[in-house]
């Protein structure tokens, strides 16, 4: 019916946007990811990204697994309310690169800002199905309250109007100049060769195309990090690696300027979430998909340590009055644009009218203006 045919219309434009998927893809995907073709990346192995899907799927699984989303469900409107400020929106094709918005901000925010369908990509095809069970839900709910629908005896299952394609973040394997828009929420903090990533997401934007992410700050979690490294150093004589190595403003400005986003822009916001205890904090990071996936970590934490960091977090940071603890989440908030003749550019060497030398002159100048200008007159005082 109508149904089968729109899906199959959709599988034919996926097919069409992605370029051909290469032969032993696991074997030069690292090079794709670094913009380097057929030769082997330089970039260093830090993520377990087989382990990171596990987490994610994990997560995805979960019966109350949308509970945990609150951090991404905030940073997900903070990233559509940024795209909702630019004015000049003649847009047909968007991409959740990472499956990050989620299925509330993605169906009622970021879909109707294109001509078509949007995208969806990410490494857990587990994750991808909850987001189109939870949507198809709710279209399911409004259609059987519509009322064209009381008069027929069965309800159709409608599908969503996105195209889900499961795709390691890795791996960009969409044509050129494919999308208008591409979102990144939270998913650039578990990628190895972020400036790699980076270079094919500007491949993929069209002409004056944006990029907008998302990721964690260096202050992430830095009260849990002092904590395990306090801890360890005293019972164990040794330091492990609990949290992942995030990125700074600097590292993150630099890369996109080096892949040669134009007018980049980053902000910061710094957002205090309180648990119950040390060891709720702990439990909801892995409920959250953002358990340890550093390829050097340590396996096994032996439950007394473990015991010890919750016991120290809550004598460091404990809320008297009601036991919360708080953590510390930093949200590198980053735009860049793809290039285009209607950007501003900055004026060429030698073109300036004025020396920066000569700046104290003009506002002493300035200022003299302002001060005669302001007195009054001996004809109107009175």
């Amino acid at each position: 019916g109508a149904v089968e045919k729109k899906m199959a219309l959709l599988t034919r434009t996926v097919v069409q946007m992605m370029s051909r998927v290469p032969q032993g893809m696991g074997v030069v995907k690292r090079g794709l990811a670094s913009g380097l073709g057929n030769e082997e990346s330089q970039a260093t192995e830090i993520f377990d990204r087989k382990r990171k899907k596990i987490h994610k799927d994990v997560a995805a699984s979960l019966p109350d697994s949308r509970d945990f989303d609150f951090l991404r469900d905030y940073t997900a409107e903070q990233l559509v309310d940024r795209l909702m400020d630019i004015t000049n929106r003649d847009w047909e094709y968007g991409l959740d690169w990472g499956g990050g918005l989620g299925p509330k901000v993605l169906r009622k925010q970021f879909a109707p800002l294109f001509k078509h369908p949007p995208f969806v990509s990410s490494l857990s095809h587990k994750l991808l199905r909850r987001d189109r069970d939870i949507i198809s839900r709710q279209l399911l709910k409004k259609q059987a309250q519509s009322p064209s629908s009381s008069s027929s005896s069965t309800v159709t299952y409608p599908p969503d109007d996105v195209i889900r394609v499961q795709m390691d973040e890795e791996w960009n394997g969409w044509k050129e100049s494919t999308f208008d828009v591409i979102v990144g929420n939270l998913t650039l903090n578990w990628i190895n060769d972020l400036q790699g990533s980076f270079s094919q997401m500007h491949r993929t934007l069209k002409p004056n195309g944006v990029f907008l992410g998302a990721t964690y700050g260096g202050d992430t979690l830095k009260e849990l990090r002092d904590v395990f490294s306090v801890i360890e150093q005293e019972r164990e004589g040794g330091v492990g690696i609990h949290i992942s190595p995030f990125n700074n403003v600097a590292d993150v400005g630099n890369l996109l300027s080096r892949t040669n986003f134009q007018l980049p822009t980053i902000d910061t916001e710094e957002i205090v979430i309180r648990f119950p205890s040390a060891w709720d904090l702990m439990c909801e990071l892995g409920k959250m998909g953002e358990g340890n996936s550093v390829i050097h970590r340590r396996e096994k934490v032996p439950m007394s340590t473990l015991a010890a960091v919750a016991a120290y977090y809550q004598q460091l940071y404990q809320d008297p009055s009601d036991g919360s603890v708080p953590a510390t989440f930093q949200i590198l908030y980053m735009i860049g644009w793809s290039p285009h003749n209607s950007q501003q550019k900055p004026k060429q060497r030698g073109s300036a009218k004025f020396s920066l030398k000569d700046l104290g002159k003009v506002l002493e100048l300035k200022e003299d203006t302002d001060t005669s200008s302001s007195s009054p007159s001996s004809s109107s005082a009175l």
